[in-house]
């Protein structure tokens, strides 16, 4: 369902689930350490006085934010060893983590499972919008059901959150992070700017240039074409530029909160793609006006200030 990668096995299957076998699936890091990095699948491993038998070794797998459960730390690191869940209902493994509850519990840990308290979170894989109206109605059943037993007394409320809107309803991203880009995307509007005045004093200054070569039969199209591409060039020099300056600022960012942002403050390939694309289309369209008023002065003129 998260499409999480594995160096060896995979995960344990529904029979395991069923017949509560001891199963684990390990970390990379986790079977490195304990088997120096070797297919572990089928080995064993003791947990809390109980001896587990290894399915599965993940491979290095770290979604940023940690989407499937944020309250322990939307940004730690994913977890070195996974269980089945039914081991912490026979409290054969301790559990940590998120608890609320509405009204006391009671006395011992069937009692807690019994209890009003949410201490879990569910994800499902749903594949059409059909789907999704389907399960919302299990959903607001299961509700109408358990309101005549005496539970869930509050309005009805069931939502279903795909993982973007979860982690905005979390606000997992704190706002100084979206007013940064905010501001982020004036400084570029400013440059922009900035770089349309600076083109149009280039490109004008060349206009006795253009006129003889309009005189000597070169095209609108082609003048144009030409300096577009020199737009263009500019543009991928600026964004390669913007990079370098990016990865030094990151780097100083991290050595200044040292751990807390390993993972976070980095440049991957997507991004850094992204970032000359953005700037090559940004010059380009930048470019287009200056351009335009270069090409479309009359030759007569340019000739004759020349």
């Amino acid at each position: 369902m998260f499409n999480v990668p594995f160096v060896y096995g995979s995960g344990w299957s529904n029979q395991s689930d069923e017949s509560k076998e001891y199963v684990v699936v390990l970390s990379k890091e986790t079977n490195n350490k304990l088997f120096g990095g070797k297919d572990s699948v089928g080995k064993s491993i003791k947990l809390e006085g109980n001896m587990f038998r290894v399915v599965g070794v993940i491979d290095t797998w770290q979604p940023k934010p940690r989407f499937y459960d944020i309250t322990t730390g939307a940004f730690n690191d994913s977890e070195d060893i996974f269980v089945p869940f039914h081991l912490i209902a026979d409290e054969k493994i301790s559990r940590s983590g998120n608890t609320n509850c509405w009204k006391p519990s009671g006395d011992g840990f069937q009692a807690f499972l019994a209890s009003e308290c949410i201490w879990t979170q569910f994800w499902v894989e749903l594949k059409s919008q059909q789907d999704k109206e389907d399960y919302q109605q299990f959903l607001n059943a299961y509700v109408e059901e358990q309101k005549q037993f005496g539970r869930f007394q509050r309005p009805m409320d069931n939502r279903l959150s795909n993982v973007m809107q979860w982690l905005e309803s979390q606000e997992v991203v704190a706002d100084d992070a979206q007013m940064m880009m905010a501001m982020s995307f004036m400084f570029l509007i400013v440059c922009l700017l900035n770089t349309v005045g600076l083109l149009l004093a280039k490109f004008l200054g060349k206009a006795p240039e253009i006129g003889l070569r309009q005189a000597l039969g070169a095209s609108k199209s082609t003048l144009f074409s030409q300096y577009i591409i020199e737009s263009a060039c500019i543009g991928i020099l600026g964004g390669i530029l913007g990079l370098i300056l990016a990865y030094l600022g990151l780097k100083g960012v991290e050595g200044l909160y040292g751990d807390y942002m390993q993972g976070l403050a980095s440049l991957d390939t997507n991004m850094a793609i992204l970032a000359v694309v953005l700037a090559l289309v940004s010059t380009i369209l930048a470019g287009l006006y200056p351009t335009w008023r270069a090409c479309n002065l009359p030759p007569a003129q340019q000739l004759k200030s020349q």
